[in-house]
């Protein structure tokens, strides 16, 4: 049992500091979208949703969804989609 609860440890750690990595190097192509979002092993302690170019958070009572989009063109398209599926 203690050698399950330090490999998951030890998973989490190595998994933090690859993603880590892979942010640093990734950083050019996607710039401050990427940067901005928080590692993976904390996202799971909140109650978010952490998207290149998209913030989802429940709201008050989990009844609503308060979504943010970080680029005007991707929120245009997803109104315009929304309004094709409920016409």
């Amino acid at each position: 049992m203690l050698r399950a609860f330090v490999g998951m440890i030890a998973g989490i750690l190595v998994g933090t500091l690859v993603e880590f990595l892979l942010k640093m190097i990734m950083a050019r192509a996607y710039g401050r979208l990427l940067m901005q979002r928080p590692l993976t092993v904390f996202s799971v302690f909140r109650d978010v949703e952490d998207l290149v170019g998209l913030f989802l958070r429940f709201g008050e009572n989990r009844k609503t969804l308060k979504m943010i989009f970080e680029n005007d063109e991707l929120a245009r398209e997803f109104i315009a989609l929304n309004l094709q599926e409920n016409g």
